[in-house]
């Protein structure tokens, strides 16, 4: 069977399960893929081009899955990307496409990289970037994983706890999977294709939509408008005017289902610069996320999702308020963190050398974003930062904190 007849066969199969429910309507809807894709790509566009669903564990609505893949080969707005541990030029930024789009507020997303000079790969995340070669291998890395968040790190889903132990065997396994309405062919495919992680489509001792859960953690959001930032960090992100007013938020890593519930309260409308925002949105994220009181806040367990609202901020604040959410000004945390942006550039890629200097060490640091550096003001740790080029062509620019007023943005020239 082909990729996208697995994936259409799991979906349904999923589907069966009376332990889950589904948050969003189901598509796979053939697309036609850009030619430069490779051919297993255009091949699975043919069928199922477009593909979403998402859904929750009925008995803990915290736990998720989800999948929003589209091969439609939309260029990606990206104003940079680091592969390997180095920022890629400007010019390879137009090999990528948008493939796996962040619907539901996690702050992550994917895309297609088509180089000219080299085989295509699949990218996910611009903080913890990781490599896939080829689309089969992508969805089924996220099948073997429920498409739980994070799966792209290998981390385990929301339906293990709840279905056949991976000790079943495969023939067991494929038993199961007949006994469920699968046709013998698509069993035994599935089997093939995924192995023992097969499964996570049949229901186990775990599984009982009246299970007890404990309360959901309270959630908190470290919110802004972007026309509210500093004006040198809003420069690094240009935003159109629609999107300058929008609210935008940085949380504890992971899906929410307060972000679900209030995207379907409170519809997105369809405004220009979207894919600016979601660039915004993830600077702002890796700069609040140097903060040891915006970890705190938050209640972060050493990660960050980040989000935002096209509609109107008053109403999307005032409809997270009504339902519990906490919402910290953004003010109070940048006002703990040192911003500090370099201009005067050769090019867009120029590497900076940032060292922080402490009491009796010394320890290079990477950028947030291009030429933009961050440091937790509260870290006792710390004494002074020197900022210069890699190929020590400029001046060394030396910073304390302490000479830096809070909530301000120091900008420099190497």
């Amino acid at each position: 069977m082909k990729t996208a007849d697995l994936l259409r066969a799991w979906i349904e199969l999923l589907c069966t399960r009376d332990d889950l429910r589904f948050t969003t309507e189901i598509e796979l809807a053939p697309t036609e893929a850009p030619e430069r894709y490779p051919a297993d790509a255009r091949a699975f566009a043919q069928s199922a081009g477009t593909v979403r669903f998402s859904y929750v564990l009925a008995n803990d609505p915290d736990q998720l899955g989800c999948l929003f893949l589209d091969l439609t080969g939309v260029p990606a707005d990206l104003e940079w990307m680091m592969v390997d541990g180095k920022d890629l030029p400007p010019e390879a930024l137009k090999d990528f496409y948008e493939l796996e789009l962040d619907r539901l507020g996690t702050g992550q997303a994917g895309w297609y990289w088509v180089p000219d000079d080299g085989p295509a790969k699949i990218a996910y995340s611009l903080e913890q970037t990781v490599l896939f070669d080829t689309l089969d291998e992508y969805l089924r890395a996220g099948a073997r994983r429920g498409f739980g968040f994070g799966w792209q790190w290998g981390r385990p889903g929301p339906l293990e706890r709840i279905s056949l132990p991976r000790t079943t065997s495969t023939e067991a396994i494929t038993a199961a999977l007949l006994a469920r309405g699968a046709p013998e062919e698509t069993a035994r495919a599935l089997v093939e294709w995924l192995g023992v992680d097969a499964v996570l489509l049949v229901p186990g001792e775990g599984s009982r939509r009246d299970e007890v859960q404990p309360p959901a953690a309270p959630v908190t959001f470290i919110g802004y408008r972007p026309c509210d930032l500093p004006a040198e960090l809003r420069a690094c992100s240009p935003l159109p005017t629609g999107i300058e007013a929008c609210f935008f938020w940085a949380t504890r890593g992971g899906p929410l289902p307060v972000t679900d519930q209030l995207v379907a309260a409170i519809p997105e409308p369809s405004i220009d610069g979207l894919d600016a925002g979601v660039g915004l949105m993830a600077l702002v994220g890796r700069v609040l996320a140097t903060a040891t009181a915006a970890h705190v806040a938050v209640g972060a367990n050493g990660s960050f999702s980040y989000g935002f609202h096209p509609g109107d901020a008053a109403q999307v604040e005032a409809w997270l308020h009504a339902h519990g959410v906490t919402i910290v000004p953004v003010d109070e945390i940048l006002d703990r963190v040192l911003v500090v942006r370099a201009l005067n550039l050769p090019t867009d890629d120029e590497w900076i050398k940032c060292t922080v200097h402490g009491n009796d060490w010394a320890m290079e640091v990477k950028a947030v974003g291009p030429g933009l550096f961050a440091f937790d003001r509260e870290d006792s740790q710390t004494d002074r930062f020197e900022l210069q080029r890699f190929d020590e062509t400029g001046p060394r620019v030396e910073v304390r904190a302490s000479d830096v007023a809070r909530g301000a943005v120091l900008t420099i020239e190497l």
